[in-house]
């Protein structure tokens, strides 16, 4: 999908058509969950949705340069700013992992590294791809992150697992800058593949990759103890760009 990611808005339309008649089929199926029927769920999906067509556009035209960018980090800054929002609002012991997000929102680079600009643009010409540059150290405490946002929320195992593939795709292209286009799509594929309930791994009950909605219930000292780890990376990734001294001075 990071090479093609159109067929993402054909699956799209596949897994509505796939709702609706596998609601018709089963009068007692529910067309929307009730654990979807929330503020953050909603605005997840909005702003997955703007990001791919982002993506898509930028692609099409193989092109990078600091509107693209631009565009692209406002959307990631949403992205983790309404899950920063939402870990803030659960229990004490998310509060860690919260912060471990604010401090994200500070490392999200708004404008191109220097010198990025015509390498980058070269590439995203030549291979036709959405690029958006990051920092492998960004990635590991992303990942980190959000694998404890999603286990705080009690969401299913296929929310955590489904951020391997963005790193998969980083190692098979080579560079990190395909990172932010892979994570967008897995994300869209994995709420395509649980609204249209695609083989039995996203059938709520049959394996442990998608459990029967509101059976899951995370272990809260867990969650606090990964999320201050999530905190200390993030802390030493700022202390290591040299920000918290910026802003000390």
């Amino acid at each position: 999908m990071t090479a093609a990611p159109t067929q993402m808005w054909f699956l799209l339309l596949w897994s509505i058509s796939t709702r609706f008649s596998g609601k018709k089929k089963n009068k007692k199926a529910n067309l929307v969950e009730s654990q979807w029927c929330n503020w953050f769920e909603v605005a997840k999906l909005v702003s997955a949705l703007l990001g791919a067509a982002a993506l898509n556009l930028f692609q099409f035209f193989g092109v990078y340069n600091e509107t693209t960018h631009m565009v692209l980090a406002v959307l990631l800054y949403i992205n983790i700013f309404e899950a920063v929002v939402s870990d803030s609002m659960r229990s004490w012991s998310a509060v860690p992992n919260a912060i471990a997000g604010a401090l994200l929102l500070a490392l999200t680079p708004l404008s191109p590294p220097a010198g990025s600009l015509e390498t980058l643009g070269a590439f995203a010409s030549s291979n036709k791809l959405a690029v958006f540059p990051l920092d492998v150290r960004y990635l590991f405490v992303y990942t980190m992150w959000n694998g404890a946002f999603s286990y705080g929320g009690n969401w299913s195992w296929s929310t955590r697992l489904m951020l391997l593939a963005p790193i998969i795709t980083v190692i098979a292209y080579g560079t990190t800058s395909v990172w932010l286009c892979a994570r967008c799509l897995s994300l869209m594929l994995n709420m395509i593949f649980r609204a249209s309930e695609t083989t039995r791994f996203y059938v709520p009950g049959k394996t442990i990759i998608t459990q029967t909605p509101c059976t899951f219930v995370h272990n809260e000292k867990f969650c606090f103890i990964w999320g201050c780890l999530n905190m200390i990376f993030a802390l030493l990734f700022v202390w290591d760009e040299g920000l918290l001294s910026e802003y000390i001075k």
